[in-house]
């Protein structure tokens, strides 16, 4: 039907029939349509769609990679040129953009095995029974204030170290991992 090729493993061309699962098949065969039809009986799904959408089943779905809705198209509308409209949400789902190289990327220093699993489990166990404060931040690392932030924006539990034989138990963990890679990649000593 559409006159665009496209891969149907990445984009998804879905119809939904407010039928039971014979009269739905029916549609499709008398239609000649290609692609996925689905029955839905109660008219469960259709009513939901067409609630958020406006556009009353039976109705063609294109999904995109993400299989999220790029387009929906009503069946049986005389005034929709269906395979024009099919074409265009099919390109849009494409994502169909030139490779750009990347000029400018982050700084990023991947170090594994910096904490072994057994250090992993201690701070995770830290972490849970230990006093989290919500919904703070720090404002550096000498801060003895914090600010509250928008609950609604950041959630966050966090645990503060501030027994310090914890706090050196963790340094002598990580520092000896951590610094020599640093002066590897900064060339510094």
């Amino acid at each position: 039907m559409p006159s665009i090729l496209f891969d149907p493993e990445i984009i998804q061309v879905a119809t939904f029939i407010c039928a039971p699962v014979a009269e739905a098949k029916a549609q499709k065969i008398a239609a000649n349509w290609p692609f996925q039809t689905m029955s839905d009986a109660n008219c469960e799904i259709t009513s939901t769609l067409a609630d958020m959408s406006g556009v009353p089943a039976p109705a063609v779905y294109v999904l995109n990679p993400n299989q999220r809705i790029c387009g929906i198209i009503r069946l049986n509308d005389p005034e929709i040129d269906l395979k024009a409209s099919l074409d265009g949400y099919i390109r849009e789902a494409s994502y169909v953009a030139p490779v750009e190289p990347v000029s400018r990327i982050a700084p990023v220093l991947l170090v594994p095995r910096v904490l072994e699993p057994d250090d992993c489990d201690w701070l995770i166990g830290l972490w849970s029974e230990g006093d989290k404060h919500k919904g703070q931040v720090a404002l550096g690392s000498a801060a003895k204030e914090r600010d509250g932030i928008i609950l609604d924006m950041k959630r966050r539990e966090d645990y503060i170290v501030m027994n310090a034989e914890i706090h050196q138990r963790i340094v002598n963990r990580v520092m000896p991992r951590l610094v020599p890679e640093i002066e590897k990649i900064l060339h510094f000593h």
